[in-house]
């Protein structure tokens, strides 16, 4: 077969799928609504015919469980390398010892000896 353009992987190929990830967002927010109208309307009709049995509990909660799966399956596709230089990068200037991470990366590149690992500084394995 002769091709006239180079084959260039798909975007389902290279793991770039919006597709996905905007099915993911959309149906999140539809399957968000109807577990809490669903699951809000089993424990008011259990209280208002008094029962009081917290019949609806279990099912209530297996689906809160498959939600909360959505919900990281969703923020999970959301993770690239600039949203995890973002995160890190934020995380360093809140943290309270920001003078101490600071020390340490200036020592490590200045190669100072008290960076490397304690059998590399001995010479014991």
């Amino acid at each position: 077969m002769i091709m006239s353009e180079p084959c260039t992987p798909s975007a389902a190929t290279t793991g770039d799928r919006p597709f996905a990830r905007s099915f993911l967002a959309r149906s999140f927010a539809a399957h968000f609504w109807l577990w809490l109208s669903i699951g809000g309307g089993l424990f008011l009709g259990d209280v208002l015919l008094d029962s009081l049995r917290w019949s609806p509990f279990w099912p209530v909660s297996g689906w809160g469980l498959i939600l909360g799966v959505h919900f990281l399956f969703l923020r999970a596709g959301k993770v690239d390398d600039e949203w995890v230089q973002e995160r890190s990068d934020d995380l360093k200037l809140r943290s309270y010892d920001l003078g101490h991470i600071v020390d340490i990366e200036d020592r490590v590149r200045q190669g100072d000896h008290s960076t490397s690992p304690i059998a590399e500084r001995t010479g014991s394995k």
